[in-house]
């Protein structure tokens, strides 16, 4: 029985290379832990306001 593995990602930037590394290295995770991969959702260009509602500090915003 394989286990199953998803990734979550968000990052602050909206450029491609952002993501990049981390896919490269979830995938070899993946391989190595002999993990199904199921799939990524990976949201990035959440420097937006319109993003997250904050309680009083950008370190403590809820996405």
């Amino acid at each position: 029985m394989h286990k199953k593995a998803a990734m979550l990602s968000v990052a602050w930037e909206d450029t491609d290379i952002v993501f990049q590394v981390c896919e490269a290295y979830y995938h070899q995770l993946c391989s190595y832990m002999q993990f199904e991969n199921i799939g990524m959702v990976l949201g990035s260009g959440s420097n937006s306001e319109a993003y997250f509602v904050c309680t009083g500090k950008k370190k403590q915003c809820i996405v």
